[in-house]
């Protein structure tokens, strides 16, 4: 395979491929060539240092804008964090409020069923050391 690189009268490259077959091995080779047809490596030279800037500048901005978008989503998932653990807290204090409320309108109640658990937990227990 053989690729060779035209300049038209612009001085623009443009790139041209053919296929040599060779006994059981391909041979390539590009070379550059300004309108009257010799080698122009300092303008190789120039386009190859132009694409490593563009690819430079390329890889930057994907860069920042995956650092952009991963900021965005750590910030949507704290603020779901947060807003769920306001809501816990929120029903915790709720059903505290509520246990308070019925030991003080039930206070014998409230001391039988701490003792029945009590003596439950305590015969477990007592059960497991033996």
């Amino acid at each position: 395979m053989v690729g060779t690189i035209d300049a038209d009268k612009k001085g623009i490259m443009s790139a041209t491929t053919t296929t040599k077959k060779k006994t059981n091995s391909t041979r390539t080779k590009t070379t550059a060539k300004k309108s009257n047809g010799t080698v122009s490596t300092d303008r190789l030279k120039s386009d190859v240092l132009n694409l490593a800037e563009d690819s430079k500048r390329y890889a930057v901005q994907t860069a920042n804008s995956l650092a952009e978008t991963t900021k965005d989503a750590v910030n949507d998932a704290k603020e779901s964090v947060v807003e769920v653990a306001n809501k816990s807290q929120k029903r915790a204090l709720s059903e505290y409020d509520r246990c308070v409320d019925g030991i003080k309108k039930n206070p014998v109640a409230a001391v039988g069923i701490a003792a029945v658990v009590g003596l439950a937990l305590g015969i477990f227990f007592l059960g497991r050391r033996s």
